[in-house]
């Protein structure tokens, strides 16, 4: 009999040796397997977790042999799941601002809604002006603006916020090669969730800042983001 995941978390690792640890280790009182893809880290983030948590089967490390992108790390993960049996698949940052514990408002949202999509969503957070760094949150607001139009659904915020949960069946229905590699992983995924009418809907996370080194910058970002945006928004069109 084929063995079910019912609940999977997937973590990309780049840089993130420092937090990760403590991020497996706090998904593993939830989740019943847990994928990480070292997305070729120069940190070896991939080996440090298979090092700490040895003959452990609940933990399977992916090694991308070249850096695809958060977005290509996650869909490395993603390809995974569509090969077995799970029902309920999570995306959480490996940098520890996510708290995994997290999770579980995600599985009763998706499940008493019967939704498809759950993101997690730093504005219906009344702290989160006060406790993010500025330029973060204006660059967000901004762009969370700019992903309403481009998308066409004006329901959904926080486009940037990486901790979501989808449903295993929805997910085999996407076509990955259409989702970016790159940081607008979340935003090109929203769009295409849009353009399939799955049901998008927005959940409370608290975000922990703590002198973390981002990856993400969005002065070197915002180009891309705006050319993606242009491509999606007149796209939109031509699909109509």
């Amino acid at each position: 009999m084929k063995k079910i995941f019912k609940k999977v978390a997937i973590i990309p690792c780049y840089n993130v040796r420092n937090n990760v640890i403590n991020v497996v280790k706090n998904s593993l009182k939830i989740f019943d397997l847990i994928i990480c893809i070292d997305d070729k880290c120069p940190q070896n983030s991939g080996n440090l977790i298979l090092n700490k948590f040895k003959f452990n089967k609940k933990i399977k490390v992916f090694f991308n042999k070249k850096n695809l992108g958060v977005g290509g790390a996650v869909k490395v993960g993603y390809n995974f799941c569509n090969k077995i049996s799970s029902k309920y698949i999570v995306k959480i940052d490996g940098d520890g601002q996510m708290d995994p514990m997290e999770a579980k408002k995600f599985f009763l949202l998706i499940k008493n809604e019967n939704c498809d999509y759950v993101k997690g969503n730093r504005f219906l957070d009344k702290n989160y002006y006060k406790n993010s760094p500025k330029i973060r949150f204006f660059g967000n607001l901004i762009l969370n603006y700019i992903t309403k139009i481009s998308s066409g659904n004006y329901s959904i915020s926080d486009p940037l916020n990486g901790y979501t949960c989808i449903k295993a069946d929805f997910l085999k229905k996407i076509n990955l090669n259409n989702i970016s590699n790159d940081f607008f992983f979340e935003t090109s995924m929203l769009i295409v969730l849009s353009r399939m009418k799955a049901k998008i809907l927005d959940l409370k996370v608290n975000i922990k800042y703590a002198g973390e080194i981002s990856n993400f910058f969005l002065h070197k970002e915002l180009l891309k983001f705006v050319y993606y945006h242009l491509y999606y928004f007149f796209k939109k069109f031509f699909i109509k």
